[in-house]
């Protein structure tokens, strides 16, 4: 019995550098896919990032520029009315 699982270890010993040889033969340019892949959805997360603090400040500059015209306004109504009477 003993000699029985000796020969199985024995087996396994020889089929699994023969499986990952061929699997990485006929599968590297799935794996080299998946790494370009990988690497172009990295890319795209930094774009993402940089895109959202880029729109974040040209917001900010907006709503900046939106309450200066606003008082303009106000002011400019003020003097409209002064000029009326």
């Amino acid at each position: 019995m003993a000699e029985v699982i000796s020969n199985i270890t024995n087996v396994n010993e020889l089929i699994i550098p023969i499986v990952t040889e061929l699997f990485n033969k006929q599968f590297s340019w799935i794996i080299t896919l998946i790494q370009a892949v990988g690497i172009l959805f990295l890319i795209y997360i930094v774009y993402i990032i940089f895109t959202a603090i880029f729109e974040y400040k040209k917001r900010s500059q907006i709503k900046r520029i939106e309450k200066k015209l606003d008082q303009l306004d106000k002011k400019m109504n003020r003097l409209l009315k002064r000029l009326k009477k």
